[in-house]
């Protein structure tokens, strides 16, 4: 989002680099210190706060300085620099200095888990309890105290929420307030009410993940995954080619076709998750690969679909058909308020 609050996509080039942020050139679009930002270098990407604009009519226009909010990642694929005390002078930022903000005294924990976030990946649904509106999205991270939720929507801060979050056999209900908002990007929920139950589910998947940092999988065990994918790769495309010598329908031939494209697509991409994460790089950018995939899939089915009508193969009597009509107007309300223009002035 830039300073009106309008969603923007651009190109920018880097001037300067260092492990937590650097200087932006060619950005045009109006920025203000504080704002979140997402970039993207390559399949890399990560949140960054805007510190500094470059003023108008001064060497320094149309240049930012930023700084990563998710210090785990470093998108930039360059060698990074070896860490170094930061000797940076604010004051002689370009600009006005912004005012430093009121901190908050800090509050004592109850253990160092209870601080402490653990990175994961666990599907959640989110409902704000005074609207009812409902979002599936993906929980990024989690602490016993709350958790970051990956979404394009998310909802305005302050927003009470209701959740349940899936994280493989695990089902944790809870409520929780929405004390941080990055448009476009994700949304900070802080927990409020938890049952003892779902409390002591939700100590387990923390500790599963904590056990996950400190003991990696070995290397053997992903590379024996990845021959399996492999070997289970080479088999879909020995089935499709028996399949093509047989007698089976064009149009069965062509949906068992973008079953296996799609098998082949997953398996693929979750080999590449397993070798990132044996080289310790981050393999949760595969799952911008799968968001496209499931883009691709879903054009594809709406062409066949359109088709079908056409050839009057579905009609209103077909099973499913009312509430393939819900989901798409649903879609379609999200694709609008993505492309929706501002109005005039």
């Amino acid at each position: 989002m830039d300073a009106q609050g309008r969603p923007f996509s651009a190109q920018a080039q880097t001037i300067d680099l260092s492990r937590l942020g650097g200087r932006l050139g060619g950005v045009t679009q109006p920025l203000q210190p504080g704002d979140i930002i997402g970039i993207q270098c390559g399949a890399e990407k990560a949140r960054f706060r805007v510190v500094w604009v470059g003023a108008a009519g001064t060497p320094l226009e149309h240049q930012v300085g930023i700084c990563c909010v998710e210090p785990a990642k470093y998108i930039w694929g360059v060698l990074a620099p070896p860490p170094a005390r930061d000797t940076y002078d604010l004051r002689s930022a370009p600009g006005p200095v912004p005012a430093p903000a009121p901190v908050a005294p800090l509050q004592p924990v109850q253990s160092r888990r209870a601080a402490k976030r653990l990175r994961c990946v666990a599907g959640v649904m989110v409902e704000s309890v005074q609207e009812k509106v409902r979002l599936w999205a993906e929980c990024t991270d989690i602490s016993r105290q709350g958790c970051y939720i990956e979404t394009w929507h998310p909802f305005r801060a302050g927003t009470e929420v209701r959740l349940s979050l899936t994280f493989h056999e695990l089902r944790v209900l809870g409520a929780g307030v929405v004390k941080t908002v990055h448009p476009a990007l994700g949304m900070g929920i802080s927990f409020t009410a938890m049952e003892v139950e779902h409390l002591g589910r939700l100590e387990q998947i923390l500790a599963r993940l904590e056990g996950l940092e400190q003991e990696p999988a070995p290397a053997v065990e992903q590379d024996a995954l990845s021959n399996r994918l492999q070997a289970f790769a080479e088999q879909l495309r020995e089935l499709e080619s028996h399949l093509v010598k047989s007698t089976v329908d064009a149009r069965m031939l062509r949906e068992f076709r973008n079953a296996l494209d799609h098998a082949r697509q997953t398996a693929w991409a979750v080999e590449q998750f397993l070798t990132l994460q044996q080289q310790k790089r981050d393999p949760f950018q595969v799952l911008s690969l799968i968001t496209l995939q499931r883009i691709h899939s879903t054009i594809q089915l709406c062409r066949e679909l359109v088709t079908d009508i056409e050839a009057t193969e579905v009609t209103f009597q077909t099973e499913g058909l009312i509430e393939l009509h819900d989901t798409v107007r649903a879609l379609l309300d999200r694709l609008d308020r993505m492309f929706a223009k501002p109005s005039a002035a």
